[in-house]
């Protein structure tokens, strides 16, 4: 399996996607960590944190295209773990 081992590089990539998707103004921080997922394969962890009132905002299609676009992006750049995304205020 393929991995990015720099989670500063995951972050970037996953704020970049979050804040074309969602607002610059909205996304304060991403951090990734790496952890299992449900059928035990090693994945990553990215909490995605808005800033205060923004979050409210995160809905429907900004929310899944958010998603979409970070998982594609992590697969282009060789990632293969999956991305277990979370949002935080």
């Amino acid at each position: 399996m393929e991995t990015i081992e720099d989670l500063d590089q995951i972050d970037a990539i996953a704020k970049q996607v979050a804040t074309a998707n969602l607002g610059s103004g909205s996304v304060n921080s991403v951090n990734s960590s790496q952890t299992l997922d449900s059928m035990g394969r090693s994945a990553l962890q990215i909490v995605i944190t808005f800033t205060p009132g923004s979050l409210a905002r995160v809905t429907g299609p900004a929310s899944s295209s958010s998603i979409f676009e970070l998982n594609k992006k992590l697969l282009e750049m060789g990632e293969e773990r999956f991305p277990i995304v979370r949002w935080a205020e």
